[in-house]
Protein backbone atom coordinates (compact mmCIF):
# COMPACT_ATOMS: atom_id res chain seq x y z
CA UNK A 1 0.00 0.00 0.00
CA UNK A 2 1.35 3.42 -0.95
CA UNK A 3 1.11 6.08 1.75
CA UNK A 4 0.99 9.66 0.55
CA UNK A 5 1.20 12.63 2.80
CA UNK A 6 0.15 16.15 2.01
CA UNK A 7 -0.11 17.14 -1.66
CA UNK A 8 0.46 14.82 -4.63
CA UNK A 9 0.19 15.87 -8.27
CA UNK A 10 0.30 13.83 -11.46
CA UNK A 11 -0.32 15.77 -14.65
CA UNK A 12 -3.57 17.61 -14.06
CA UNK A 13 -4.91 15.23 -11.42
CA UNK A 14 -4.37 16.15 -7.81
CA UNK A 15 -4.72 14.34 -4.54
CA UNK A 16 -4.69 15.55 -0.94
CA UNK A 17 -4.37 13.39 2.16
CA UNK A 18 -5.77 14.55 5.49
CA UNK A 19 -2.98 14.43 8.06
CA UNK A 20 -5.54 14.04 10.86
CA UNK A 21 -7.55 11.02 9.70
CA UNK A 22 -5.57 9.74 6.70
CA UNK A 23 -8.50 10.08 4.29
CA UNK A 24 -7.71 11.31 0.81
CA UNK A 25 -9.53 13.22 -1.90
CA UNK A 26 -8.58 13.58 -5.54
CA UNK A 27 -9.77 14.87 -8.86
CA UNK A 28 -8.76 16.67 -12.03
CA UNK A 29 -7.37 20.14 -11.37
CA UNK A 30 -8.64 20.04 -7.80
CA UNK A 31 -7.50 22.38 -5.09
CA UNK A 32 -8.05 22.24 -1.35
CA UNK A 33 -11.50 23.86 -1.68
CA UNK A 34 -12.80 21.19 -4.10
CA UNK A 35 -11.44 18.47 -1.79
CA UNK A 36 -13.11 20.04 1.25
CA UNK A 37 -9.77 20.46 2.96
CA UNK A 38 -7.74 23.31 4.38
CA UNK A 39 -4.09 23.98 5.12
CA UNK A 40 -3.15 25.62 8.39
CA UNK A 41 -0.37 28.19 8.82
CA UNK A 42 1.97 25.34 9.82
CA UNK A 43 1.33 23.41 6.60
CA UNK A 44 -0.97 20.65 7.92
CA UNK A 45 -3.61 19.58 5.41
CA UNK A 46 -6.90 18.58 7.05
CA UNK A 47 -10.50 17.83 6.05
CA UNK A 48 -12.77 20.80 6.73
CA UNK A 49 -15.13 18.49 8.61
CA UNK A 50 -12.58 18.18 11.43
CA UNK A 51 -13.19 21.81 12.33
CA UNK A 52 -16.08 23.73 10.84
CA UNK A 53 -15.62 26.80 13.06
CA UNK A 54 -12.94 28.45 10.92
CA UNK A 55 -14.82 28.42 7.62
CA UNK A 56 -18.20 29.75 8.68
CA UNK A 57 -17.01 31.61 11.74
CA UNK A 58 -17.07 35.35 12.31
CA UNK A 59 -13.25 35.49 12.46
CA UNK A 60 -12.95 34.16 8.90
CA UNK A 61 -15.60 36.53 7.54
CA UNK A 62 -14.06 39.49 9.38
CA UNK A 63 -10.58 38.66 8.05
CA UNK A 64 -11.84 38.46 4.45
CA UNK A 65 -13.84 41.71 4.83
CA UNK A 66 -10.76 43.46 6.22
CA UNK A 67 -8.64 42.28 3.27
CA UNK A 68 -11.30 43.35 0.76
CA UNK A 69 -11.47 46.81 2.34
CA UNK A 70 -7.68 47.07 2.36
CA UNK A 71 -7.20 46.16 -1.33
CA UNK A 72 -10.45 47.43 -2.85
CA UNK A 73 -9.19 50.70 -4.42
CA UNK A 74 -6.02 49.11 -5.76
CA UNK A 75 -7.92 46.19 -7.29
CA UNK A 76 -10.52 48.43 -8.93
CA UNK A 77 -7.75 50.54 -10.54
CA UNK A 78 -6.06 47.33 -11.71
CA UNK A 79 -9.29 46.01 -13.25
CA UNK A 80 -9.90 49.31 -15.06
CA UNK A 81 -6.29 49.42 -16.32
CA UNK A 82 -6.41 45.82 -17.54
CA UNK A 83 -9.65 46.47 -19.45
CA UNK A 84 -8.31 49.67 -21.01
CA UNK A 85 -4.91 48.29 -21.98
CA UNK A 86 -5.92 44.89 -23.29
CA UNK A 87 -9.61 45.25 -24.13
CA UNK A 88 -10.47 42.36 -21.84
CA UNK A 89 -11.81 42.29 -18.33
CA UNK A 90 -9.75 40.75 -15.57
CA UNK A 91 -12.05 37.72 -15.87
CA UNK A 92 -10.77 36.97 -19.38
CA UNK A 93 -13.97 37.99 -21.18
CA UNK A 94 -14.31 40.68 -23.81
CA UNK A 95 -14.57 43.92 -21.88
CA UNK A 96 -17.79 45.83 -21.77
CA UNK A 97 -17.39 49.55 -22.27
CA UNK A 98 -17.79 50.32 -18.57
CA UNK A 99 -15.83 50.29 -15.35
CA UNK A 100 -16.30 47.32 -13.04
CA UNK A 101 -18.96 47.79 -10.41
CA UNK A 102 -18.01 47.84 -6.74
CA UNK A 103 -19.84 44.53 -6.37
CA UNK A 104 -17.71 42.93 -9.15
CA UNK A 105 -14.52 44.16 -7.48
CA UNK A 106 -15.63 42.89 -4.07
CA UNK A 107 -16.68 39.52 -5.57
CA UNK A 108 -13.30 39.09 -7.26
CA UNK A 109 -11.40 39.99 -4.08
CA UNK A 110 -13.60 37.75 -1.94
CA UNK A 111 -12.96 34.75 -4.21
CA UNK A 112 -9.21 35.45 -4.26
CA UNK A 113 -9.01 35.87 -0.49
CA UNK A 114 -11.13 32.80 0.25
CA UNK A 115 -8.71 30.79 -1.87
CA UNK A 116 -5.71 32.31 -0.05
CA UNK A 117 -7.33 31.91 3.36
CA UNK A 118 -8.06 28.21 2.84
CA UNK A 119 -4.29 27.73 2.47
CA UNK A 120 -3.44 29.79 5.55
CA UNK A 121 -5.98 28.87 8.24
CA UNK A 122 -5.03 29.96 11.79
CA UNK A 123 -3.40 27.14 13.75
CA UNK A 124 -6.03 27.32 16.51
CA UNK A 125 -8.45 25.61 14.07
CA UNK A 126 -6.07 22.77 13.16
CA UNK A 127 -6.47 19.45 15.01
CA UNK A 128 -2.76 18.67 14.57
CA UNK A 129 -1.60 22.04 15.91
CA UNK A 130 -3.84 21.41 18.93
CA UNK A 131 -2.46 17.87 19.36
CA UNK A 132 -5.79 16.12 18.81
CA UNK A 133 -3.56 13.90 16.66
CA UNK A 134 0.10 13.92 15.66
CA UNK A 135 1.44 13.51 12.12
CA UNK A 136 3.93 10.72 11.45
CA UNK A 137 6.74 13.16 10.73
CA UNK A 138 6.07 15.15 13.92
CA UNK A 139 5.95 11.91 15.89
CA UNK A 140 9.38 10.87 14.56
CA UNK A 141 10.89 14.26 15.38
CA UNK A 142 9.38 14.21 18.87
CA UNK A 143 10.66 10.71 19.66
CA UNK A 144 14.13 11.54 18.35
CA UNK A 145 14.23 14.57 20.63
CA UNK A 146 12.91 12.57 23.61
CA UNK A 147 15.46 9.78 23.04
CA UNK A 148 18.22 12.28 22.22
CA UNK A 149 19.02 10.67 18.87
CA UNK A 150 19.30 11.90 15.30
CA UNK A 151 16.71 10.77 12.79
CA UNK A 152 19.54 9.63 10.50
CA UNK A 153 20.74 7.22 13.24
CA UNK A 154 17.47 5.27 13.37
CA UNK A 155 18.08 2.97 10.34
CA UNK A 156 21.46 1.86 11.81
CA UNK A 157 19.88 1.26 15.20
CA UNK A 158 17.19 -0.93 13.60
CA UNK A 159 19.75 -2.84 11.49
CA UNK A 160 21.81 -3.65 14.60
CA UNK A 161 18.78 -5.03 16.44
CA UNK A 162 16.95 -6.85 13.62
CA UNK A 163 18.24 -9.00 10.77
CA UNK A 164 15.14 -8.52 8.58
CA UNK A 165 12.09 -6.36 8.16
CA UNK A 166 9.86 -9.31 9.06
CA UNK A 167 11.62 -9.72 12.44
CA UNK A 168 11.35 -5.98 13.03
CA UNK A 169 7.59 -5.97 12.34
CA UNK A 170 7.00 -9.12 14.43
CA UNK A 171 8.74 -7.47 17.39
CA UNK A 172 6.64 -4.33 16.91
CA UNK A 173 3.42 -6.39 16.76
CA UNK A 174 4.33 -8.44 19.85
CA UNK A 175 5.21 -5.32 21.77
CA UNK A 176 1.91 -3.72 20.77
CA UNK A 177 -0.13 -6.84 21.64
CA UNK A 178 1.53 -7.13 25.07
CA UNK A 179 0.45 -3.57 25.90
CA UNK A 180 -3.23 -4.26 25.14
Amino acid sequence: MKIRTSFVSNSSSTSFTCQHCGGSESGWDYGLEECYMFQCKNGHIVHQSHNKNWKDGKENKDAIKKMIDQYFDEEKKHMIYFRGKYGYSIFGKKAENRDPTDEEVRERLENDFKECYIENVPSKYCPLCNFESVSQSDLVWYLCRKLDIQKSDVPNMIQKEFSSYDKFMNAIRKSYENKK
